[in-house]
């Protein structure tokens, strides 16, 4: 078995690498070049590991089954997957994982000669994607001081009482939840078995977005994208802003966006067999029991089939229908209908008294949000700019392109109706809100990559990996940095102190630390009261619920909240704690009744 190598290429193409890897090195200095010494030495020792290695490896092999070769192979790749990230050396440690699975993709590829390079290239840049993505799982983003311990408490609670609501919103002042969507109770069997801990809720996540980078191939493939094109779609999906975000963190829109995904997939079989069009408006109806924003995708997808049919009606001069269209409509129907017997129907009154308090919030933020009535869209531009430049710029000037391909129309106007959708139905944008778009987006990118690129699919890999670059940079940082891991660990000792069934206001990823505890209570309860038009407000609240302890991080319960600093003040709460090595101080403020061993 004997490999062709070109030396010099692949020298220039091993120094390129570590030159970049090399730049990740932690430093506070913002000038890298005062560390040149330490990097010129660590590039020439990566340069010379590489090349000495297919140097050898281009001798002749033993020879062995092919087996045995794939077998060597796939256990370089896995060690150097599963190998830990030195906090210390991150530089160092990607080398060592890239040399580890060059070795293993090269044995694999001298076992199978239809493994091309492109393959192997693509192999690589998925397993580093994929592997950051593993490792920095609990690490970034930063948790969110209020929707991941939301979403997980409605599971907890559904598991220990058996009703769809979350303890830690106290029931929402007595209003039953019936808008909570079900899908959300799914995760607390999940946490029964495993645990209620962030790795085991960002591990629902994670799974969810591997689910969802098979289905962008299943599908870019069915659109027509080959193999090749459909792997290069996978490629930008894996290594974008949404993807990494809403894969790690714990809330249910990257399952929304395998929906729609799945949906798209569906609809496209259905001009064989009708019954998929059925299943695909049923599927997206269903969409809204895992979240809301679900609605986003059945105006986009209505949106497109009211406009096809108006215009082929046009062209026909005759209400012109087409059967899958018709299955599709009445699989929608038959998903809004189960939506109406599980939340509308029972009190219809309150349903429409709750839809008004969200429709008057959408307009105040609407008033006061920059950029008005786009205000979705300009932030959404912000935030994928300041996360990754050149994917903003390569997203954009696909979007441009794919104006001009005729193969490409139909998805491009299927992502403009929704990211209008985003921008007029959502009250406010949130990052990962953008996963709704970024499938679809990420197989017209690489529809657009494969038609100007041709067969250079390692150019197109490249201009995916420069995208991914400064996101990946992001996540190992927050990884080193070990925000979430130090919060969590101040949660677990300030949760020693406190009795199992103490009242307890705090942010509410604290059911992390407390999940068995039936009496929590979130602090952003007196703003929540205030966006549900409750009767009563500040203050108030805190003296409804009567908590025995307050636990201080972030912008509620602190001096941001003075209806909670007054209700301590007037109760007598004593500070019993406070933990300032986090980037904001955790302050623990509690009355003696809350505390184990007093009264």
């Amino acid at each position: 078995m004997k490999f062709t190598v070109r030396p010099l290429r692949l020298f220039a193409a091993a120094a390129l690498i570590g030159f970049v890897i090399l730049l990740t090195g932690e430093s506070d200095d913002p000038i890298i070049w005062r560390y040149s010494a330490r990097y010129v030495a660590v590039l020439a020792g990566y340069g010379a590991a590489v090349t000495g290695g297919v140097f050898i490896l281009s001798r002749r092999l033993p020879t062995l089954p092919a087996g045995v070769w794939w077998l060597i192979g796939t256990t370089l790749a896995g060690i150097a997957a599963w190998l830990p990230l030195l906090d210390h050396t991150p530089y160092l440690n990607l080398t060592l994982k890239l040399v580890l699975i060059t070795f293993g993709l090269a044995l694999i590829k001298a076992a199978n000669p239809r493994f091309t390079h492109w393959r192997a290239a693509t192999l690589l840049y998925l397993t580093l994607i994929l592997t950051t993505s593993a490792l920095t799982l609990t690490a970034y983003p930063l948790m969110h001081i209020s929707d991941e311990g939301w979403t997980a408490n409605v599971g907890q609670t559904f598991v220990a009482e058996g009703v769809v609501h979350s303890r830690i919103h106290q029931g929402i002042f007595g209003v039953p939840q019936r808008f909570v969507p079900l899908g959300n109770i799914l995760p607390g069997y999940w946490f029964e078995a495993a645990g209620s801990d962030l790795f085991q809720a960002r591990l629902i996540s994670f799974f969810g977005g591997l689910l969802l980078l098979a289905m962008t191939f299943t599908t870019a493939r069915q659109m027509g994208l080959g193999g090749s094109g459909a792997l290069l779609s996978v490629c930008v999906l894996a290594g974008s802003y949404p993807f990494l975000l809403t894969s790690h963190f714990f809330r249910l829109d990257v399952y929304l966006a395998l929906v729609g995904m799945t949906a798209l997939y569906c609809y496209g079989r259905s001009h064989r067999q009708h019954i998929w069009a059925f299943v695909a408006g049923l599927l997206l109806a269903l969409g809204v029991e895992l979240h809301q924003n679900a609605l986003v995708l059945c105006a986009a997808a209505g949106g497109l089939m009211t406009f096809g049919v108006i215009v082929r009606s046009i062209r026909l001069r005759h209400l012109s229908l087409k059967p899958q269209e018709i299955y599709f409509v009445i699989g929608g129907v038959c998903g809004a209908s189960l939506f109406l017997a599980l939340h509308v129907l029972s009190d219809p009154d309150l349903f429409m008294r709750q839809f008004r308090n969200g429709g008057s919030w959408r307009v105040e933020l609407t008033s006061t949000s920059p950029g008005g009535i786009f205000r979705v869209l300009v932030e959404m531009v912000s935030k994928f700019w300041q996360a990754s430049p050149l994917g903003l710029i390569v997203c954009g000037a696909s979007l441009i392109s794919a104006y001009f391909n005729p193969k490409a129309r139909l998805g491009l106007t299927l992502s403009a109706l929704i990211l209008l959708a985003l921008n007029f139905l959502l009250p406010s944008y949130l990052e990962y809100y953008a996963i709704l778009i970024m499938p679809l987006l990420a197989v017209l990118v690489g529809m657009e990559l494969k038609r100007h690129f041709g067969d250079n699919d390692v150019l197109s890999l490249v201009v995916c990996a420069a995208m991914a670059f400064p996101l990946l940079l992001t996540a190992l940082q927050h990884r080193h940095e070990a925000v979430n891991a130090r919060l969590l660990t101040a949660f677990e000792k300030v949760s020693t102190v406190f009795k199992e069934d103490a009242r307890i206001a705090a942010p509410q990823i604290f059911v992390f630390a407390m999940p068995h505890n039936p009496n929590l209570i979130a602090l952003f309860m007196p703003r929540y009261a205030q966006w549900t038009r409750q009767p009563f407000s500040g203050v108030e609240v805190w003296q409804k619920f009567q908590p025995e302890a307050f636990i201080v991080y972030g912008i509620y319960g602190g001096e941001e909240d003075p209806a909670a600093e007054n209700y301590r003040q007037t109760h007598g709460f004593q500070e019993v704690m406070r933990i300032n090595d986090l980037p904001q101080p955790l302050i623990v403020y509690a009355l003696p009744t809350a505390l184990k061993g007093l009264q």
